[in-house]
Parts: C-alpha cells; sequence; structure tokens
C-alpha cells in the first residue's frame, strides 16, 4: 500500500526478473534501471554418474499477457544508463532516479492518505518528464 520503487539492470536474471514483472504487473512498483538479463527458465538438476550436474529446461515461466518470459527482458518505466566514468566516481544515477522517483510517489500516497487535493503549496510532484540536476559534488 505504500509507494515501492525496484532496481532492475542486465545482470538481473531468473527469478529476480519474475518478481519486479509480477510488482509491477500488480501496480505495486515502478522499475527504475536498464533491461533485465531476459534469462527465466526453471531446470531440473540431473547427477552424472561423474558427480556433474546436467541442467535440463523444465518449465516456462510466462506473464499475464502470455509473453514467455525467456529472451524477453523486463523493462525499467524510467530508463537509466550508467557509465563506468559515473562508477568510477562513486555516482550511481541509477539510484538518484531511483529515490526521485520515490520521493514523488511518496508526495502523491500521502496526499492520498490526507485527502489532500493539490499538492501542498509550493511542492512540485516528480513525474516521469521530472528529473531534477543532482545536487553539488554529486550523487553518492
Amino acid at each position: 500500500t505504500k509507494p515501492l520503487v525496484v532496481l532492475i539492470n542486465e545482470q538481473t536474471y531468473s527469478d529476480a526478473e519474475v518478481l519486479p514483472n509480477a510488482l509491477r504487473t500488480l501496480n505495486l512498483a515502478k522499475l527504475v534501471g536498464k533491461p533485465t538479463g531476459g534469462q527465466v527458465i526453471f531446470t531440473y538438476r540431473i547427477r552424472l554418474i561423474d558427480g556433474s550436474v546436467f541442467l535440463l529446461p523444465r518449465t516456462g515461466v510466462y506473464t499475464t499477457r502470455g509473453v514467455n518470459m525467456e529472451r524477453a527482458a523486463v523493462q525499467p518505466d524510467f530508463a537509466v544508463e550508467a557509465t563506468p566514468e559515473q562508477a568510477a566516481r562513486g555516482d550511481d544515477p541509477q539510484l538518484a532516479k531511483a529515490v526521485d522517483v520515490l520521493k514523488g510517489d511518496v508526495l502523491a500516497w500521502q496526499q492520498r492518505r490526507n485527502g489532500a487535493a493539490h499538492p501542498a503549496e509550493g511542492a512540485v510532484p516528480m513525474t516521469a518528464a521530472t528529473n531534477p540536476p543532482a545536487p553539488p559534488g554529486g550523487n553518492k
């Protein structure tokens, strides 16, 4: 019942792709970052005589629209590309965007909860189009 933002990126695989997709489908969360890896399939392990393990595909995972999640990356609601230079400086633009989105959602949630029809005087609700400048010294 409260605002939720989930960070995703190309290193998000399998169950970690199912969860954000489900949260967004149920209108419980917004997704920020980059598309996921698109590798969602449940496997069955078979132990071989030499002790090694062989994995066989067993069950596919489908969205409510019938899309097989294998090779179908989950797309973020707010796409944010992080560069190596930003990482070297310790900046995380994906996290900064997630915080911005969450701030706006919390403000809207508080207004609905308190029955306010309009934003507080001087308050500016955050939207997908709003991207405030980074604070001096970057986002850390």
